[in-house]
C-alpha cells in the first residue's frame, strides 16, 4: 500500500516540518498494522475466501479455501478455476456455470467436491462480481463453506425417520427394543448397547446388544448408573470419557475392553421417562453433538411407537367399542424451520398425492393446510414459539395435490435442525378411523333394533304364554258341563224318541249341534295351550282330504274341484292334518254364503311338497291378513279366532309351513308346505 503523504504549509519554521513528519510516520505504521490484521484475519477465517480474474486465474485465496478442497496453493494457480471444475460432476457445474452467466453471481449453491485425496465434501458456494473504481467488472470474489457435516447429518435424519417406519409395525415391547438397537447399529453406526425400561423402580434392560452388563443389569432409580441419571433428569447424556465420569458402571465388550465412552437418551412420554436407550463405544468421545440431535429425536419415534401399543392394548379391552380408536401409524414426517418444509418423506408424498418428496422442501407449511384450518395452525405454532404448554397433538385437515381435503392427526416435536428452532411432526391419516366409527355407529344402530325387536318377540311370547294359560282354564272349566249337557241330551232323546214330538226333536237336535261346535272350541283352546307332539305316517293326502270332506257339511251351492288333486304321499299326522283341512274347508265354506268353488290341488316343487286350498269367496282384506294367524282374533260373529292359529301350529309341529294369498272380491288361497 502506498503511502499517504499530507500537504503542510512550510513555514520555515523546522519545528512544523518535524511535527509533519512525526505525523506520517505514524499513519504509515498505522497502514501497516492494518494491513497484518487484515491479513491474519483473512488467514484465520474458517471459511475459504478467493478472487479469480475474468480469465478464471486465481487472484488469491486464504488457507481454508485450500483446507476445504484438499488442493496445494501451486495446483490451484497453475490450473485456475478449471481445476475446481474438474473435481465437480458435470451436472453440477453446468448448473453453476449457467447461473453464473445468467446472473453474474452465485448463492448458497450447494455441490459435490471430489478431493485429490479420494474423499467428498459438500460444498455450500457464493460467488459474486469485484469491479474497479471506475465500476468495470475485474473479476469474481467468493466464499465456500463445507457443508459435509449439516449434508451428513441430513441424510442420517432422513435414513432415521426411514427406518423408525419399521417401528410402526412391532407388536411388542421387546420388538421395539431389538428395533431400536437395529436402527442405531445400522443407521447412527453404533452397533453397541441396550435399550432398558423402567419397572418397578428399576432401570431393567430387555435388549441388549454387543456389550456384557451382566453385574449391573437392574440398576435402582436412586442409584449410579449414566441410564440411571437419564432417567432422573429427563435429559440426554453424553458421557465422553467414561473413567471419569463418577457414575458410570462398567459395560465390557468382547467380554475384556471396558466402553470408554456412553450416550444415553430417555424416551419420555406424556412428561413420564418409559425408556433410556443406551449406546456404548470403546473409543473416548466417540460421540457428536449431531448424534445427541438424532438419537434425541429417534427417542420421539420411540415414544410414539411405545404410546401405539399402550393404545392398542387398551382397544383390545375395550373390544369394539374402543376399536374405532385404532389409528395407523405416524408414518408421514416433516421438518419445518420457521414456516417453511426442509424436509418431508415419501410417505408424506403419498398422502398428500405427490410422487416426489422434493414439492415440499422450501414451501411455505400452510400452503398444505386446508384453508379453514390455517389460523387454528398458526396459533398453535406462536403458543409453541412462545413457550406456551400446548397439547403436541391434535387434529386438522390437509389440502392434497388434488384439491381434495384429507382428515389428519398429527404429533408435534420441537427439535434444533441446523442450529435452529424447527418442528418435527408425524403425521397420520384418520381415514381409518373415520370409518370404523361409522361402522361402530351403524352396529349399534343395528343392536337397538335387535334389542327392540327381541323385546317385542319377548313381549309377544308373553302375551301367547297369558293366552294359552287362560286357554287351558277355559278348556278344562268348560269340558265338565259340556259333557254334562250331551248326557242330558242323549237321555231326553231317549225318553221322548217314541212320542214322535218334532218340535222336541229339533230343539234337542239344535242343542246336540252347539254343544259339538263348544266342544270344538274346547278342543280347540285345549290344543293352543299344550305342547303338540305329532306322530308321523306315510300317508295319502287324497284319502285325509276324503276323511275331512265327509267330516262337514257341504252346502249345495259349493263346488268341490279336486281334480288336480292326484295321488301325492308324504309324512304327516294324519289326525293333525285332517283338522287343519277341516278348519281350512269350513273357513272357505263360511267365506261363500252364496255359493262358489273350492279348489283343492298337491303340487311337488323340488324338495317341498305343497297343497293348495282355494275359494271363490269375499277374500281378506289387507289390513286383516297378516293377523289372521293371531290368537283370539277373528272377522266372524261366533268363534274364538283360534282356528287358524291352531293350523298353523299343527302344520309347522310337522316340519312343514302355511301361507296365505288373498285378493278382496276375487277369494283366497292357503298354501301348506310339507318337507319331502
Amino acid at each position: 500500500m502506498r503511502s499517504l503523504r499530507l500537504g503542510v504549509v512550510d513555514s520555515g519554521v523546522p519545528e512544523a516540518q518535524s511535527r509533519a513528519d512525526e505525523i506520517e510516520s505514524l499513519i504509515e505504521r498505522g497502514t501497516k498494522k492494518l494491513e497484518r490484521r487484515y491479513k491474519e484475519l483473512f488467514n484465520s477465517v474458517r471459511d475459504g475466501l478467493f478472487q479469480i480474474d475474468l480469465k478464471g486465474n486465481f487472484i488469491i485465496f486464504n488457507p481454508a479455501f485450500t483446507e476445504i478442497l484438499g488442493l496445494d496453493t501451486k495446483e490451484l494457480l497453475e490450473g485456475g478455476i478449471q481445476v475446481l471444475q474438474d473435481r465437480i460432476p458435470n451436472k453440477e457445474i453446468t448448473a453453476v456455470l449457467a447461473e453464473v452467466m445468467d446472473t453474474g453471481e452465485l448463492r448458497d449453491k450447494l455441490v459435490l467436491f471430489r478431493r485429490p485425496d479420494g474423499s467428498e465434501r459438500w460444498i455450500v458456494a457464493s460467488l459474486g462480481t469485484f469491479r474497479d473504481k471506475i465500476g468495470r467488472a475485474r473479476g469474481y470474489e467468493g466464499i465456500i463453506r463445507d457443508a459435509t457435516e449439516r449434508v451428513t447429518y441430513e441424510k442420517r435424519l432422513e435414513a432415521l425417520h426411514r427406518h423408525a417406519h419399521e417401528l410402526v409395525f412391532v407388536s411388542s415391547l421387546q420388538e421395539i427394543a431389538d428395533t431400536t438397537l437395529k436402527i442405531t447399529g445400522g443407521v447412527l453406526g453404533f452397533p453397541r448397547g441396550d435399550f432398558s425400561i423402567i419397572e418397578d423402580g428399576m432401570v431393567r434392560p430387555i435388549s441388549i446388544k454387543g456389550i456384557n452388563i451382566d453385574n449391573n443389569k437392574d440398576l435402582p432409580v436412586d442409584g449410579l448408573g449414566v441410564t440411571v441419571r437419564a432417567f432422573r433428569t429427563r435429559e440426554p447424556q453424553l458421557v465422553r470419557d467414561t473413567r471419569k465420569d463418577r457414575d458410570y458402571l462398567p459395560a465390557y465388550i468382547n467380554g475384556e475392553t471396558t466402553s470408554l465412552s456412553e450416550l444415553v437418551v430417555p424416551v419420555i412420554i406424556d412428561g413420564e421417562v418409559e425408556a433410556v436407550i443406551n449406546l456404548e463405544s470403546e473409543e473416548v468421545d466417540a460421540f457428536t453433538p449431531q448424534d445427541i440431535r438424532l438419537l434425541d429425536t429417534f427417542a420421539d419415534h420411540v415414544a410414539s411407537a411405545i404410546s401405539r401399543l399402550k393404545k392398542m392394548k387398551k382397544l383390545r379391552e375395550s373390544e369394539a367399542k374402543f376399536r374405532t380408536l385404532l389409528e395407523e401409524s405416524m408414518d408421514a414426517v416433516t421438518v419445518i424451520v420457521g414456516t417453511r418444509i426442509v424436509y418431508a418423506n415419501r410417505q408424506m408424498a403419498e398422502l398428500h398425492g405427490l410422487k416426489d418428496p422434493s414439492n415440499f422442501i422450501g414451501r411455505e407449511a400452510m400452503e398444505f393446510v386446508a384453508p379453514e384450518d390455517r389460523d387454528m395452525i398458526r396459533e398453535r405454532a406462536l403458543s409453541r414459539q412462545r413457550g406456551e404448554d400446548i397439547d403436541r397433538r391434535y387434529e386438522f385437515r390437509i389440502l392434497r395435490h388434488d384439491g381434495s381435503t384429507l382428515d389428519v392427526e398429527t404429533f408435534v416435536s420441537l427439535i434444533e435442525y441446523e442450529g435452529q428452532p424447527a418442528s418435527l411432526s408425524f403425521v397420520r391419516s384418520m381415514a381409518e378411523r373415520k370409518r370404523m366409527e361409522k361402522e361402530l355407529r351403524e352396529h349399534t344402530e343395528r343392536l337397538e333394533y335387535l334389542v327392540e325387536k327381541r323385546t317385542s318377540e319377548l313381549q309377544e311370547a308373553e302375551r301367547m304364554a297369558a293366552i294359552g294359560e287362560l286357554a287351558a282354564m277355559v278348556g278344562h272349566d268348560l269340558r265338565n258341563p259340556l259333557t254334562g249337557i250331551i248326557g242330558a241330551t242323549y237321555f231326553l232323546k231317549k225318553k221322548y224318541a217314541s212320542t214322535n214330538d218334532l218340535d222336541a226333536d229339533k230343539m234337542l237336535d239344535i242343542i246336540e249341534r252347539n254343544v259339538e261346535y263348544s266342544n270344538k272350541i274346547v278342543n280347540d283352546l285345549l290344543d293352543y295351550s299344550k305342547k303338540i307332539q305329532p306322530e308321523l305316517f306315510r300317508m295319502n293326502l287324497r284319502g285325509i282330504v276324503g276323511d275331512a270332506l265327509e267330516s262337514i257339511e257341504i252346502p249345495e251351492n259349493i263346488v268341490i274341484d279336486q281334480t288336480k288333486l292326484g295321488r301325492m304321499e308324504a309324512e304327516v299326522d294324519p289326525q293333525m292334518m285332517k283338522r287343519v283341512l277341516i278348519n281350512m274347508l269350513t273357513n272357505a265354506v263360511d267365506t261363500m254364503p252364496s255359493g262358489g268353488r273350492i279348489r283343492i290341488e298337491c303340487r311337488e316343487e323340488g324338495a317341498k311338497k305343497t297343497m293348495l286350498i282355494s275359494d271363490t269367496g269375499k277374500g281378506i282384506p289387507e289390513n286383516v291378513l297378516e293377523l289372521i294367524w293371531t290368537p283370539l282374533f277373528t272377522t266372524k260373529a261366533k268363534g274364538m279366532g283360534f282356528g287358524l292359529s291352531i293350523c298353523k301350529k299343527l302344520v309347522e309341529c310337522q316340519g312343514g309351513s302355511i301361507s296365505v294369498e288373498s285378493t278382496e272380491g276375487k277369494g283366497t288361497t292357503f298354501t301348506i308346505s310339507l318337507p319331502r
